[in-house]
């Protein structure tokens, strides 16, 4: 099953979180120089749904009277600058978005097991089309929906539009390697080939084959955050309160993650903020 986290799992993610500050700090950076395809990588249990979900609650209420509490004390349970000094305060005005309620929309999709390997590709495009027309409606095409290229064309459309707004647009997936199976690359290539100028999309995985996401790394803009890497053992130690633990559990595991882009993104490239 492909679908946005319900209150319930949100809260259930969100109400153990803290730390992470550096690897927010990086997703937040990469999507303030534009990069298309940004990838957090890690071991069964290092964190990513809890990272992920923690990313779209603070997308989703940055900036917005009365919906910052739970975001801020996120915060104050870490050491650093104030909130007011983070990238994401840059990166939040610029986000195409529409409110409801005391939140901004930002389309999620969180894959679960439940649904057979052969079908996960198809809801995950499915889910988010359904959010991204929730936004855009002028760009929706009912009549080709259920099309293997709709994703990618609707995505193109929406493009369009805010090349010339001057805004972003991002797309959250966790889990999109439950997309994979015995072929490569994985099956959701052939519905998002590529990601149109002023569009991220933010995804964690476990550790995979290289060719299962191949097409991300021959993009023009892909950066990869790599938790099973040394760059990232402070951050591995210091995600646990009130005795949970969000990191894995696992004697060994020992690696936190590696930025790398491939290729960089050029100046051309990026947007214009």
């Amino acid at each position: 099953m492909a679908r946005p986290l319900t209150p319930d799992e949100r809260q259930q993610h969100l109400s153990g979180f803290v730390g992470r500050e550096d690897v927010i700090a990086e997703i937040d950076n990469q999507l303030n120089l534009g990069t298309s395809w940004i990838l957090v990588r890690g071991a069964p249990g290092m964190g990513k749904t809890a990272l992920l979900t923690a990313y779209v609650d603070r997308l989703e209420t940055q900036g917005i009277v009365g919906a910052l509490d739970q975001t801020l004390s996120l915060f104050r349970k870490t050491k650093g600058p104030s909130p007011s000094d983070r990238p994401i305060v840059q990166l939040a005005p610029r986000l195409f978005t529409r409110k409801q309620g005391n939140r901004r929309l930002v389309p999620n999709t969180f894959l679960r097991r439940t649904a057979a390997k052969r079908e996960r590709s198809r809801d995950l495009a499915l889910s988010l089309a359904q959010q991204v027309e929730v936004l855009f409606p002028l760009c929706a095409k009912p009549e080709s929906t259920g099309a293997d290229w709709y994703l990618s064309d609707l995505l193109g459309r929406v493009s369009t539009f805010l090349q010339t707004t001057g805004q972003r647009l991002v797309l959250v997936v966790d889990g999109i390697d439950q997309c994979a199976g015995a072929e490569a690359p994985n099956p959701f290539a052939r519905r998002l080939p590529d990601i149109p100028p002023q569009i991220s999309v933010l995804c964690s995985s476990r550790p995979l084959r290289a060719a299962e996401f191949q097409w991300m790394m021959d993009s023009s803009s892909y950066a990869c955050i790599d938790l099973d890497t040394q760059r990232w053992v402070v951050s591995n130690g210091d995600t646990s309160s009130k005795g949970r633990v969000l990191t894995s559990g696992n004697s060994g595991v020992r690696g936190i993650g590696l930025c790398r882009q491939t290729p960089a993104v050029t100046a051309r490239e990026r947007p214009p903020f």
